[in-house]
């Protein structure tokens, strides 16, 4: 009996200690771990239920446009961080932003296979164009007259009413990125494992400036037009120049899955990325910034507790907004 009555309290002891134990790992897991190893910007942004797959500034810098897998596209005061409107009714996730050069248009491409196009400041659908594939990337020409749409083929529409001017086949492959170069003139594209130039007049075929790009998703012009950045799933970040077609650098990033802005000036390149944690057990992301020149790398900046899914600098370098993999924005203070 003197035994038996020894067990109980033993045993309440033992359990108390395991309990402690876990408690205590949760908490430095999932609370004082994030408070000590991962970076908070200066303004978070929330609202979608889903993963952020597509952000933008607008070319006045007083709007952020993001679109989710929650099926919406929702737009902030990038001054206030207030929820200005949601704009529904694509069926499927959000995939692709693109304001129009005025900032008066914001164009939403999705899985569903359709383009919607909204006035920016009333939220009024404009109209929506169906496509035989999904929208994965959208790019507005520097005049505002087209918009290039990446698909199942690649089509270049005309902005004011959806019709399509040309269409550029892709062989039965998607085009996993678009872009129009600064100046109007070139048509960039990603199509299966290389990154091709068109005329972007009537999409004749310029040059090939890359075989073997790994699925450039997404490419972005710099804004002097000289330069074309592609990212890939795999964590590389191919610079090409534009006139010879030389594949100037090919970069590492930390993570897979990787989105890139180039600053404002066209002096700096930022990357952001998906990676798991060994100590969280969780995804998380870092952004990383580059000299565009010399592909070097110049900091590790942000490291986050969600995969970090799409980037945009504001249009006058101060500040930097990232969408994540739990639905927030978080804006970067670069000053």
């Amino acid at each position: 009996m003197k035994r038996s009555s020894y067990k109980t309290p033993v045993i309440i002891i033992i359990l108390t200690l395991i309990i402690s134990c876990i408690g205590g790992f949760l908490i430095y897991r999932y609370f004082l771990y994030d408070y000590l190893f991962y970076d908070r910007p200066s303004e978070t942004l929330k609202g979608h239920t889903r993963e952020v797959s597509s952000i933008s500034y607008s070319p006045d810098g007083r709007t952020i446009a993001s679109g989710s897998y929650d099926k919406t596209v929702k737009l902030w005061d990038a001054a206030t961080g207030n929820l200005k409107q949601t704009l529904s009714g694509h069926e499927d996730h959000v995939r692709a932003l693109s304001f129009s050069p005025d900032g008066r248009t914001i164009a939403s491409g999705s899985t569903d296979r359709t383009v919607r196009l909204h006035d920016a400041e009333s939220g009024k659908l404009l109209y929506e164009k169906r496509f035989d594939g999904e929208v994965l990337s959208l790019s507005f020409s520097p005049d505002g007259q087209k918009l290039a749409v990446a698909s199942s083929a690649i089509h270049v529409l005309d902005s004011t009413n959806g019709n399509i001017r040309f269409s550029i086949s892709t062989d039965d492959y998607y085009a996993l990125s678009i872009a129009f170069s600064p100046d109007g003139k070139t048509l960039a594209g990603s199509v299966r494992e290389e990154v091709k130039l068109w005329d972007a007049a009537n999409g004749n075929p310029k040059q090939t400036l890359g075989k073997a790009a790994d699925s450039a998703r997404p490419i972005v012009f710099s804004p002097d037009g000289q330069t074309l950045v592609g990212s890939s799933y795999s964590g590389k970040i191919f610079i090409w120049e534009v006139a010879g077609g030389k594949l100037k650098n090919t970069l590492i990033a930390n993570s897979d899955k990787v989105p890139i802005a180039i600053s404002p000036d066209g002096k700096n390149l930022a990357s952001g990325g998906i990676q798991g944690s060994k100590e969280t057990l969780r995804f998380e992301g870092e952004i990383e910034f580059w000299d565009l020149a010399t592909g070097n790398l110049i900091r590790k900046f942000a490291k986050q507790r969600a995969g970090v899914t799409s980037l945009s600098f504001a249009p006058n370098g101060r500040t930097l907004a990232s969408g994540s993999t739990d639905g927030s924005i978080g804006l970067w203070n670069l000053e």
